[in-house]
């Protein structure tokens, strides 16, 4: 259809059909005139063109010469627009006045006449009655239509649409080839701009309708509060403050604190005024006492005592030319928005004279219990957070007990601090933190930050009051989206509650039936540390770290047992058992000598000649196993014929390795292995493959252990090429033999399922996937991380299999939150010669604490969004009971005027009660 819908756009470029020289309307005049916005498009003369357009002054009109159609306007047919009369009929009294228009779809000249028959009626308040704003209240030449500026306020918050650039697509829709000489009203315009921001802000939250108006406007009070946070006496239950202290935590506020270095101000010099709209009303503190405060603290250098942090760097640095704002401090809350006078500029880093004002500012009024705050360096931040208050003015104190605020490091920030910082600082063993990150204020950055090059270069208050308006559209589109917000998230947390209950479940109680005493004693030291940080954490490792020597003798031993059992091979024919465990131990040399020939691609003469002599040993026992075959599986014969050299008669000649060995397990035996055995034997072999298992999984946490303790030495202590070399050696041993193991395991397990079948065996003895295979505190590898690793391996000649963790350190570290245990670990039962080992109880007590951690956090976050659903519902509920009180709170007012207080105040009544219906169905 392209063809023909280009047909069409070009037809409308001529008079679209209407080719008639008469007039439309009167049917008398010669048709000459054409409107692009009005329905039909009809061809008409001049006199019935302007009697059309009496009340539409800003509608495009085109002239047609004969041939083609050239741009024309209401203004060049002398059209007069009345103002000040709703029916549009010509004043008796008037006066006339060219004004200059923006609106949606150009840049207009309209000619107008103001009415004089009416006392007091002001010329701008004629124009406001038209929606048309005018850039100046005393004589206007300059209006921009209501219209004009909802279309640009949604696309500069939306699109980051500037007002220069709005501007000039105006230009551009009014004349594309310009040829004409427009005025230039874009100073006008971006005045107007900001006092529609300013005008928007005080009309949604309610000042209009407040008795005292505009200058009763309280700081913070324009910021669009979050309703899913606390807010006494709005949405808390009447008994909040009575709940157990085991659930204080769904009552207690979170702010997130930060600072952002890319929204800077640069500095103007001018000499006139700079106006403050809205000083302190919305996010931006008020600046005259701010700046009186942070003033004092011009020369002061902050101190660092934990790792190099970038902010504290930030803070001591001296060279700011040409900015007076370096960056902007902020505070949000749980979900991510703003919280009111929530944000302050830094003159110099960020410096805690800043944070301080701008944090205690973000909480005046704050009356719950409880407050839980993050910080990247709130180790150093919150030091001596307490004597700076005590010296700031007294309304800005926190109301809450010292005891009651808990302050902690984001978990992206954790990892970088000391070790020392990541036990009493992070969220992930926080009580009640549910699943909180304490990343959002950074995720709020996002947002901002797309406005960040436009607002540099703008006058101080300009500049606050449109980050203020940002602020509060973000904040807005997330309340409309909450549902589907927490929807998601409690989705996710239900499950992820569940999946972590239940392996701490089974982790514990399998932990519980080998070390009683001592996990008791471990779980009180838990419960000690929680209330007294200076305690050990028990959440990292207190015991000496393992040395490359121990490292090296745990591989050598785990090598030396495995040559001795390839050693050691049972006569066949003694009996039905030794037959067995002769069949056993042949599959694994088989699978020795395919291992070491799959990773030994390249081999000198010595190499193939110890090949060629360990298939010769093979191919012997493999003889040795087909004489006792005769004996003990005397079926056999009806399923295969072998030859002399011991293959089978359907299939080529093959290595040693590769000659299937046709034990009752064997899958070509499927079905038939009480024919081709007994079902005595069978039985001996099942029993034999479920300890095969069993000792191939103890082996392979033996081997993930070995491997934990390596890593972690090694990044420790090892550095320069030659050492990492020799390290990168001995990690690829761990790793083979760990795959090794893994193979013995499922070749055992799959054995067995032939053997038994399925059942309830299969509950401690389970399919072993490659995400399995993974160390106690390792987490589970990315798709992309997996890509990144075979590309690797395969480019450096490694083989792809091995390992699929990634191993998580001593301390915190991204991604602790969702990590889970690979089921080896919940169903070891102990036994072991690992079992005594102090490293080895205190990595099994430490994973159980993460664990329990994990599962009471996941627990957490569904009740947590739970109550936040039921406070966003109820916030609605009490916002519509709200603007119902406001509808009739001026009754001085003229009637039009309360007319419209009460159509406004009761819209947004029902849109409260709408919303709050739809959240409650939707939920």
């Amino acid at each position: 259809y392209r063809s023909e819908y280009l047909d069409e756009l070009l037809a409308l470029k001529g008079r679209g059909g209407c080719n008639t020289d008469i007039c439309a309307d009167c049917h008398m005049t010669e048709a000459e005139y054409q409107c692009t916005m009005c329905l039909g498009r009809e061809m008409v003369c001049a006199g019935c063109c302007r009697r059309r357009h009496r009340n539409l002054p800003l509608h495009r009109i085109q002239h047609w010469q004969g041939d083609y159609f050239e741009k024309t306007s209401l203004n060049a047919l002398n059209c007069i627009h009345q103002l000040g009369h709703l029916d549009g009929k010509p004043c008796v009294i008037q006066s006339l006045k060219n004004l200059v228009v923006l609106h949606t779809n150009g840049i207009h000249k309209v000619a107008v006449a103001f009415c004089h028959c009416q006392p007091g009626l002001e010329h701008r308040q004629q124009l406001l009655r038209m929606a048309w704003y005018p850039a100046t209240p005393l004589d206007p030449e300059t209006c921009v239509t209501f219209e004009a500026m909802k279309v640009f306020q949604t696309q500069n918050l939306q699109g980051n649409i500037t007002a220069y650039d709005y501007y000039q697509s105006l230009e551009i829709l009014t004349d594309g080839w310009g040829k004409m000489k427009l005025p230039d009203r874009r100073h006008s315009f971006m005045n107007v701009v900001r006092q529609w921001r300013n005008l928007q802000a005080l009309k949604r939250a309610g000042r209009c309708h407040d008795p005292t108006g505009i200058d009763g406007t309280k700081q913070g009070e324009l910021a669009v509060a979050c309703r899913a946070c606390p807010h006494p006496g709005v949405n808390l239950p009447a008994d909040w403050e009575k709940v157990p202290e085991s659930k204080s935590y769904l009552y207690r506020q979170v702010i997130s604190t930060d600072a952002n270095f890319r929204v800077k101000s640069r500095y103007r010099q001018t000499k006139k005024p700079d106006v403050c709209l809205s000083p302190g009303w919305a996010y931006f503190v008020e600046v005259t006492e701010y700046a009186k405060h942070y003033t004092q603290y011009a020369s002061q250098e902050e101190i660092d005592n934990c790792v190099k942090h970038r902010a504290i760097g930030q803070a001591n640095l001296k060279n700011h030319k040409g900015l007076s704002a370096t960056g902007i401090v902020s505070c949000s809350c749980r979900h991510e928005m703003y919280r009111p006078n929530g944000i302050g500029d830094l003159q110099r880093g960020e410096r805690f004279c800043n944070i301080d004002w701008v944090f205690l500012m973000s909480l005046v009024g704050i009356t719950v219990l409880y407050l839980l705050a993050t910080y990247d360096i709130a180790c150093q931040y919150f030091t001596n957070f307490w004597s700076r208050m005590s010296v700031l003015p007294s309304h800005m104190h926190l109301k809450i007990p010292r005891s009651n605020v808990a302050v902690k490091v984001p978990k992206a920030h954790l990892e970088v601090h000391q070790t020392s910082c990541h036990g009493p600082f992070s969220l992930n063993w926080t009580w009640g933190a549910g699943m909180l990150d304490g990343e959002g204020v950074e995720r709020l950055w996002a947002w901002l930050n797309k406005a960040a090059s436009s607002v540099k270069e703008m006058g101080a208050s300009a500049r606050r009051e449109t980050i203020d308006d940002f602020c509060a559209f973000a904040a807005w589109r997330k309340i409309v989206r909450l549902l589907n917000y927490l929807s998601r998230r409690l989705v996710d947390a239900i499950k992820q509650a569940r999946v972590h209950r239940e392996e701490f479940s089974a982790f514990d109680a399998q932990l519980r039936s080998r070390f009683p005493l001592q996990l008791q004693a471990f779980d009180e030291q838990i419960v000690a540390w929680e209330k007294d940080y200076s305690l050990p954490c028990p959440y990292i490792s207190s015991l000496p770290r393992i040395t490359l020597n121990e490292v090296r003798q745990a591989i050598a031993e785990e090598e030396e047992r495995a040559a001795r059992q390839a050693e050691i091979v049972a006569t066949p024919g003694d009996s039905a058992l030794s037959f067995v465990c002769s069949g056993l131990e042949i599959e694994a040399q088989q699978q020795a000598l395919l291992n070491e020939i799959k990773t030994n691609t390249t081999v000198n003469a010595l190499g193939r000649l110890s090949q060629i002599e360990r298939r010769k040993n093979l191919r012997r026992k493999i003889l040795e196993l087909r004489k006792a075959q005769l004996m003990y599986m005397p079926g056999l014969s009806m399923h295969v014929r072998f030859r002399e050299d011991g293959c089978p008669d359907h299939l080529a000649s093959l290595d040693a390795e590769h000659i299937p060995l046709y034990l009752p397990s064997d899958p070509a035996l499927a079905g038939v292995q009480l024919t081709a055995s007994s079902k005595e034997l069978v039985d001996l072999e099942s029993r034999l493959r479920e300890a095969q298992a069993q000792e191939a999984l103890d082996d392979l946490r033996s081997v993930l252990r070995t491997r934990t303790f390596a890593n972690k030495y090694k990044i420790k202590n090892v550095t320069g090429q030659r050492s990492n070399v020799r390290a990168r050696s001995w990690q690829d041993t761990i790793n083979r033999r760990a795959t090794a193991c893994a193979a013995q395991y499922r070749r055992a397990r799959t054995a067995l399922l032939i053997l038994r079948g399925p059942g309830t065996w299969e509950r401690s003895l389970k399919v072993l996937e490659d995400n399995d295979i993974r160390a106690i505190n390792d987490r589970v590898l990315s798709e992309q991380e997996k890509e990144e690793r075979a590309r690797l391996r395969i480019a450096t000649d490694l083989p792809v299999e091995g390992v699929y963790g990634l191993g998580m350190q001593d301390g915190v570290q991204v991604g602790e939150g969702r990590r889970t245990l690979s089921w080896i670990w919940i169903e070891d039962r102990g036994g072991g010669d690992d079992d005594g080992d102090p490293r080895v109880q205190e990595c099994l007590f430490i994973e159980w604490a993460k664990a329990k951690a994990r599962a009471s956090r996941w627990s957490e976050e569904v009740e947590l969004i739970c109550e936040e659903m039921r406070r966003a519902i109820t916030y609605c509920t009490w916002k519509a009971n709200w603007w119902q009180s406001r509808a009739e709170q001026r009754p001085d007012a003229s009637p039009e005027m309360r007319e419209g207080l009460r159509a406004y105040a009761l819209q947004h009544a029902q849109e409260e009660k709408a919303l709050a219906a739809r959240w409650s169905a939707g939920w």
